[in-house]
């Protein structure tokens, strides 16, 4: 490595090779990574192909030094020298409270002052502010150095509110195999550090025992033995307070990084996989998420902690004055234990499916209350709810059994059956006092862990119970999402009333076939039309005629049975989810949209970066005005900014269907599908409005009664 003087200037990236400086991180910490292929239109698809996140790190300039010190792994952005010249790149690889490690474009690292990269950020500020602080500055009587520390005080002072688009921050991403997000955030190297200092700490407990065991049991204990009982003692203290850290830092950073890939999992999930699920099943999977991370953070580490107690109980008691009876005896009773434990895990699967159940019932039957208080007798009201919590209980009378064996008679019948298998060599005088103190402590040992074994076990057993509802989630996030939005072709805009070449073809849809279920007949049957390039199209037809399903379809919502539906030539698997909603934006209908609680800014930029900036925030609200939302944002006190409330109860049913088309249009995708937006509009606004879609879309599909 360098010294921290080393010139910045030899050590960027250009723009032009971001994707090899995010390889080449990647491959300095030491993870695999396939080779980067070029050509991609941004540099988050090129961060997954890489098994990596790219997010924008838009601060302000007074930050920049919070910035440097969390954001690493990241790809820093450094302005040329003059608007004419392009961006720059640091591949900054990780960075303490003084220096920073940076790879370099020869793939080598080198070590930098954290103060030369932050003076790299400011350039861009300095090349417009720097000529007006030189001035100000021409007029003070300074010396050299207290002038460059003046002028880096004004510059900071100058610029310290306003934005900078510093980069991007890499993360692993959550689709990745969990091991290696495990591994790459450090858990895997912090358990292994907690085994081996586990079994140290319990080493030095039977040496302690050993010392003084064998001087209570030989009669005699000199004061040698004293202070080396001590020492040992004391040494394990620190021992077992960094065993203890290691344990809470591995189990929140684990925790966070199941959250992270479930967060996911429910945000790639297939709408028709949960559309006829009901709140009360969606309710219960959430409450058993929480219930996996609990119980196998918990039964994890305990279960970790006895297996090193059991490996090396087994060999303590070898080494005891009975020896393989001993041995035997903890197998047998290890045997007996195991047989409770099955037994307490299949009680426990009925009693989680019964606590489930009646979870989910509840919370329908709360939902649906009116309808039962209009429609069904009173005195029937509560009958199934009796059966379920008389199932319930019957079922945690059955697993509260089991339960009171496993922790009451495994630890204890476990002593008295140790004791017994030491009896006969105490008894008749030929065991020595050490082999006797190794024995006992053997059997504490042992002790010990069949009771930290029963108590993890049981907590994995109830994660394996919970984790059937939540493995759907898990699964989900490692859905195969394709970065080749750069193998779309660009598309250029033809003239009004031209005729669009073959080649301008948007989407192209080949003999379309959609079924609910796979035994129900099709909805949509052979399908075949193409939308080119700055069409506008009007679907019309009855109630149930699939007009919606097509749409979804479409919109990469819905996933069809057979035919081709192909975005500029290519299909939806081939370009990935996140890509085919990229270039297809769509309003679904009024009961499958949601505003939520927040601003109503946040509500028409869902889609588009957050948080806004100053341009976006003023397309927004041009938007929004073209919709004829203009009286609303002048009666909100915050205009754009004003919390709308959750699903929009501040706004009326016609204001919240523009709110919906706003969020489509500001999108920029090129093809954007509007389901019955204009049917709870009056014929001028629904004329506004329309107006807007036409000439904020770039092609459009209108689906509409006729």
């Amino acid at each position: 490595m360098t010294s921290p003087s080393a010139p910045i200037a030899s050590l960027v990236w250009p723009s032009s090779r971001a994707g090899e400086a995010l390889e080449s991180i990647v491959r300095v910490a030491g993870r695999p990574a396939r080779t980067f292929l070029p050509g991609h239109a941004s540099l988050e698809d090129a961060a997954r192909e890489l098994g990596l996140e790219a997010e924008p790190l838009s601060v302000r300039y007074g930050d920049i030094d919070v910035l440097l010190g969390t954001s690493a792994p990241a790809l820093l952005r450094i302005a040329g020298a003059s608007p004419s010249d392009e961006h720059q790149l640091i591949a900054l690889l990780d960075a303490n409270t003084k220096r920073a490690h940076i790879v370099t474009p020869d793939h080598t690292v080198r070590t930098v002052a954290l103060a030369t990269l932050r003076d790299a950020l400011y350039g861009h500020a300095e090349g417009v502010h720097g000529a007006r602080i030189e001035g100000i500055l021409a007029r003070t009587p300074l010396s050299s150095r207290d002038r460059t520390r003046a002028r880096a005080a004004l510059l900071r002072e100058q610029v310290r509110e306003l934005p900078l688009d510093a980069g991007w921050a890499l993360r692993i991403s959550p689709a990745t195999p969990f091991l290696d997000q495990l591994r790459s955030a450090g858990v895997i190297r912090m358990l292994r550090a907690t085994t081996i200092a586990h079994a140290v700490s319990f080493a030095l407990s039977l040496l302690a025992w050993w010392v003084i065991g064998r001087g209570a049991l030989s009669g005699h204990l000199d004061r040698g033995w004293l202070y080396a009982w001590a020492l040992v003692l004391a040494t394990l203290v620190p021992i077992r307070v960094l065993t203890a850290w290691w344990q809470g830092i591995a189990s929140v950073r684990a925790g966070l990084l199941l959250k992270q890939r479930m967060l996911l999992g429910a945000l790639n999930l297939v709408p028709d996989a949960i559309r006829s699920q009901g709140t009360g099943q969606l309710l219960g999977r959430v409450i058993e998420v929480d219930a996996v991370e609990d119980l196998a953070m918990h039964g994890g580490f305990v279960s970790l902690v006895a297996l090193v107690e059991l490996g090396i109980a087994v060999p303590v008691l070898a080494l005891g004055p009975s020896g393989l009876a001993s041995v035997l005896a903890f197998v047998a009773w290890l045997a007996f234990a195991g047989s409770l434990i099955y037994r307490f895990a299949r009680r426990w699967l009925a009693w989680s499916h019964a606590r489930i159940t009646m979870t989910q019932d509840m919370v329908e039957g709360m939902l649906g209350h009116r309808t039962r208080v209009a429609q069904e007798d009173s005195t029937h009201w509560h009958d199934g709810e009796d059966r379920a919590l008389a199932a319930y209980a019957e079922a945690t009378r059955a697993l509260d059994r089991v339960n009171t064996a496993i922790t009451g008679l495994l630890p204890r019948g476990w002593m008295l059956l140790g004791f017994a298998a030491l009896a006969p060599a105490f008894m008749g005088g030929a065991a020595s006092p050490e082999k006797l103190a190794v024995g006992i402590g053997g059997v504490l040992l042992a002790r010990s862990a069949l009771m930290r074994i029963t108590a993890g076990l049981t907590s994995l057993v109830g994660a394996l119970a919970a984790w059937k509802h939540a493995a759907p989630l898990f699964d989900a996030a490692a859905c195969p999402k394709a970065p080749a939005s750069a193998r779309i072709p660009p598309v250029t805009t033809a003239h009004d009333g031209a005729e669009l070449p073959e080649a301008m073809t948007l989407l192209d849809v080949r003999h379309l076939d959609f079924r609910y279920r796979p035994e129900a007949a099709p909805v949509l049957r052979d399908v075949t039309f193409r939308i080119r390039h700055g069409e506008r199209i009007l679907v019309e037809g009855p109630s149930g005629s699939g007009k919606s399903t097509f749409g979804s379809v479409l919109a990469g919502l819905r996933t069809h049975d057979a035919g081709l539906v192909l975005l500029r030539g290519l299909d939806q698997k081939s370009l990935g989810a996140p890509t085919w909603r990229r270039h297809i934006a769509a309003a679904p209908q009024f009961h499958e949209n949601h505003i939520l609680s927040e601003t109503l800014a946040f509500n028409v930029l869902l889609g588009r970066r957050w948080p806004p900036r100053r341009e976006d925030l003023h397309e927004a609200e041009t938007v929004c005005r073209e919709l004829g939302l203009g009286p609303v944002l002048e009666k909100m006190p915050g205009g754009l900014m004003e919390r709308v409330g959750e699903t929009g109860w501040q706004l009326s049913h016609g204001e919240r269907s523009r709110v919906y088309l706003a969020r489509a249009l500001l999108q920029g995708a090129e093809l954007v599908i509007l389901d019955e937006s204009f049917a709870s509009l009056d014929p001028e606004t629904q004329k506004q409005a329309l107006e807007c879609a036409m000439k904020r879309a770039p092609s459009l599909v209108v689906i509409a009664h006729p």
